[in-house]
C-alpha cells in the first residue's frame, strides 16, 4: 500500500506500538529496497480486522506487549516485486531488533500472504 505522504506515514503508524522498517542498498540510501510495517501486541491478531482495531495502542502498550506481527511488506521498485529474499532478510534483521528493544516478545508473525499458497494448496 503506496504512502503518498509523511502525514500518511505517520497516520498509519499512529502515536503507539507500530513501527515501519526499511532495508536500504548502500548505493541508494535514500531510496528503501523493501519495507515492512510491525505493530506490538498483547497477543497474536488473528485478522487485519483485529490489526486495524487500534482499541490497545496507549502509551504503555508497547511494554507489555508479547507479539510482533509484520505486515504490509512492500517493495519500493517494480523490478524488486516478488523478490522475497529482501522482505524475508528485513523481516529477520528486525525481528532481532525487536526482541533487543522488548525482550517480553516471544511471538513473531505474519499477516501477509505466502506467496504460491493459494495453488499449493489446491481445490477446496
Amino acid at each position: 500500500h503506496r504512502v503518498r505522504s509523511l502525514e500518511e506515514l505517520k497516520r498509519r503508524l499512529g502515536p503507539h506500538g507500530r513501527r515501519c522498517y526499511a532495508l536500504f542498498h548502500p548505493h541508494a540510501p535514500l531510496e528503501p529496497l523493501v519495507f515492512v510495517y510491525a505493530a506490538l501486541l498483547p497477543t497474536m491478531p488473528g485478522s487485519m480486522a483485529e490489526l486495524r482495531d487500534r482499541r490497545w495502542e496507549t502509551a504503555g502498550a508497547e511494554a507489555g506487549a508479547r507479539a510482533a506481527c509484520f505486515y504490509s511488506i512492500s517493495a519500493s521498485q517494480p523490478g524488486l516485486a516478488g523478490v522475497g529474499e529482501l522482505g524475508n532478510q528485513l523481516i529477520k534483521r528486525v525481528s532481532a531488533l525487536l526482541q533487543q528493544d522488548h525482550p517480553s516478545l516471544d511471538i513473531f508473525c505474519t499477516l501477509s500472504p505466502i506467496p504460491g499458497f493459494r495453488t499449493w494448496l489446491g481445490p477446496m
